[in-house]
């Protein structure tokens, strides 16, 4: 599935992007184009926080929103997308807010991508 990536990177470098603990905060716009290209660029543990659920308003900016996931939870659409791409992503939905007890897993880069000002503090 990576071999071009390989000709680019270097397999020890596509091993380390597989390796590496991501923490994604937010499925939205910015969020589900980080997604998509995290899945696609190697990386294979990915926490995805969102607590919220595709709205008819996504369908304009969201890469994952479609009309027949409205009314499902992020999370649980995103999950479901990644598997599809790659059997082998270990990825953990947390559908809720983000608070303070996400760091207590493995984390290795933290990306932002929420819109929430009490979720940027966290």
């Amino acid at each position: 599935m990576f071999d071009r990536l390989k000709l680019i990177i270097n397999e020890d470098k596509l091993n380390k992007l597989k390796n590496t603990n991501v923490l994604l905060v937010g499925l939205g716009g910015v969020g589900s184009m980080t997604f998509e290209m995290l899945i696609r660029c190697g990386v294979e543990n990915i926490i995805v926080c969102d607590y919220d659920k595709f709205e008819l308003s996504n369908l304009n900016r969201q890469i994952l929103s479609n009309l027949n996931n409205i009314g499902i939870n992020k999370v649980d659409v995103a999950k479901e997308h990644a598997l599809n791409i790659n059997k082998n992503i270990n990825i953990k939905c947390i559908n809720e807010k983000i608070d303070t007890s996400l760091l207590n897993y493995k984390i290795d880069y933290i990306i932002d991508a929420c819109d929430d000002i009490n979720a940027k503090v966290n």
